[in-house]
C-alpha cells in the first residue's frame, strides 16, 4: 500500500466518522428538542393544573360563603327579634335551636376557611399582616369563642398565662389566632371528659422581642405515636381502637403547621394513646410594652343567646352599602333595623358613585364579593369624592388582616359572615352623638 492509498483510507475512514458524528448529533438534538418540548408541555399542563385548581377553590369557596352568610345572618337576626309576650317555653327551644344552627354554621365555615387558606398557601399569595395587640384581648377572646362548647360537654377549662408576659406585642395575631383557635376547638372535639388546658408563656427574651410558647393539652382520645406525624398532612383520617372512632383532621392541622413555619414559628405534637395530646406552637414576636400582665382574670362566659339590645338608635344615619347580592343586601339590612338607620345599596361601583354625588352619607361599607370591582380602586375612587367618608371593606378573606385593608386606604374591615355587634359599634363611632339615641 502506497501513501497515497493510505491517505485515501483515512479521508474514506473520517468521512464516515464526521457522518457518523453528524447523523448522532442531529438525532442527539432532535432527542432533546423531543425532550424540552415534552418538559415544557408537562410544565404548562401542571401550570394549567394549578391555575385550575385555584380557580376551583376561589369559586367553591365563594359559592359556599354566600348561603353560610346567609344562614348565619338570619340566625343573628332571629336572635334579635322582638320577644315581648312569647311563652318562655317557646322562646327557649328558638334559643336552642339558634345555637343548634349557629353552631353548624360555625364548624361548616371553619371548613370553607381551611379551603380557602390552603388555596393561598399553595399559591404562595400568603403574606404577613403584623400589628400591635393586648396581650390579654388575645387570650380573652381566644378563650370566649371555646369556653361554651367546654360547658356543654361539661369539661374543664384550664388556663395558665405567665404573669410576667408583656401586655402588648407585635405581630401577625390573625394567623397566630386561627393556629391557637384550631388547636382548642380540635381539643374540645376529642375530648369526652376531663379538661382542655390552655396556657401561655414566655421561654425566651433578646431584647425587643421575646417567644411565646402557646400550648393546648388535653385528656382526649391521644394519637399513637406512628400516626403523629400523619396529623399535619391533609385530608387525614386515623384509626381510634378504643372506641373505633375516625379521627378526621381535614385540613385544619396541615395549615395551622404552614402558618406556624411562615411566621418562623414551630408546632409540634406530643401525645400518649388513650390519655391525651399537647400542641405546642412557638412564635417570636416583638415586645411595644413590656409591663407584665400580671393575673389573668378568667374570661366570662359567652353571652350569646342574652337578650338583644342595640349598640345604639339612629334613624337620621345613612349608611351606603355597595354589594350586588339580594341575600347580603337582606341580611346588613336586617341587621341593622334594630338601630332604624337608612340604608342606601348600590351593585356597581358607578352606582355608587353617583349616589355619593348626591348625598352625605355617615358610613360606606363595600362587599368584597361585588362581581368586577377592584377593592383599590373603590377606596380611592369614593375618597376622592370624600376623603374624609368611613369606607370599611366586607370581606371573607380573614387571613390578610386588617392592616392589609388598611393600606389599601379603607377605615377598617369586617369578616364574612358580619357580626351583628361588631357592625353596630363600627358604625356607632362614626355618628354624631346628637343623632344616636
Amino acid at each position: 500500500m502506497n501513501f497515497s492509498h493510505a491517505i485515501l483510507i483515512i479521508i474514506y475512514l473520517f468521512s464516515i466518522a464526521l457522518t457518523a458524528f453528524i447523523v448522532w448529533f442531529i438525532l442527539d438534538r432532535a432527542v432533546i428538542q423531543k425532550k424540552n418540548k415534552e418538559l415544557m408541555k408537562a410544565k404548562q399542563e401542571a401550570r394549567m393544573a394549578r391555575l385550575a385548581k385555584e380557580r376551583f377553590f376561589a369559586n367553591m369557596s365563594s359559592r359556599l360563603r354566600n348561603p353560610i352568610n346567609t344562614i348565619v345572618g338570619l340566625n343573628q337576626m332571629i336572635i334579635r327579634e322582638d320577644n315581648k309576650n312569647v311563652p318562655k317555653e317557646y322562646l327557649v327551644s328558638i334559643n336552642a335551636y339558634s345555637d343548634g344552627i349557629k353552631k353548624a354554621s360555625d364548624s361548616l365555615g371553619s371548613i370553607v376557611d381551611d379551603l380557602l387558606d390552603m388555596s393561598v398557601i399553595e399559591n404562595g399569595k400568603l403574606y404577613l399582616t403584623e400589628r400591635e395587640y393586648d396581650t390579654i384581648d388575645f387570650d380573652q377572646l381566644t378563650l370566649g369563642k371555646v369556653k361554651e362548647n367546654c360547658t356543654e360537654k361539661e369539661l374543664i377549662l384550664d388556663v395558665d398565662l405567665d404573669e410576667m408576659l408583656p401586655g402588648r406585642l407585635y405581630g401577625d395575631i390573625v394567623k397566630i389566632e386561627r393556629i391557637t383557635l384550631n388547636l382548642l376547638m380540635n381539643a374540645v372535639k376529642y375530648t369526652d371528659e376531663g379538661s382542655v388546658c390552655f396556657s401561655v408563656s414566655m421561654t425566651e427574651r433578646d431584647g425587643d422581642y421575646c417567644t411565646l410558647r402557646i400550648s393546648v393539652k388535653d385528656t382526649g382520645i391521644g394519637i399513637k405515636k406512628e400516626d403523629i406525624d400523619k396529623i399535619f398532612n391533609e385530608y387525614t383520617e386515623i384509626e381510634n381502637d378504643v372506641d373505633s372512632e375516625i379521627i378526621n383532621v381535614g385540613m385544619g392541622l396541615d395549615v395551622c403547621k404552614r402558618l406556624a413555619e411562615f411566621l418562623g414559628g414551630e408546632l409540634t405534637c406530643n401525645s400518649v394513646y388513650g390519655e391525651g395530646s399537647e400542641f405546642v406552637f412557638t412564635v417570636k414576636q416583638r415586645i411595644i410594652n413590656a409591663t407584665p400582665i400580671g393575673a389573668f382574670l378568667d374570661v366570662g362566659d359567652d353571652m350569646y343567646m342574652e337578650d338583644y339590645m342595640p349598640e345604639f338608635v339612629a334613624p337620621e344615619a345613612d349608611i351606603l352599602l355597595l354589594d350586588d347580592n339580594r341575600d347580603s343586601i337582606n341580611i346588613m339590612t336586617g341587621l341593622l333595623k334594630p338601630t332604624r338607620v337608612f340604608v342606601t345599596t348600590a351593585s356597581s361601583l358607578d352606582e355608587c358613585i353617583k349616589l355619593l354625588k348626591g348625598t352625605r352619607y355617615n358610613v360606606v361599607l363595600v362587599d368584597f364579593m361585588v362581581q368586577g370591582i377592584n377593592a383599590e380602586e373603590v377606596v380611592e375612587k369614593i375618597k376622592d369624592m370624600n376623603e374624609d367618608i368611613p369606607v370599611y371593606a366586607i370581606s371573607p378573606d380573614g387571613l390578610k388582616g386588617e392592616d392589609y385593608y388598611i393600606n389599601l386606604g379603607y377605615d377598617g374591615y369586617l369578616s364574612k359572615p358580619v357580626d351583628g355587634k361588631l357592625l353596630e359599634r363600627i358604625i356607632s363611632k362614626h355618628l354624631p352623638d346628637e343623632i344616636k339615641d
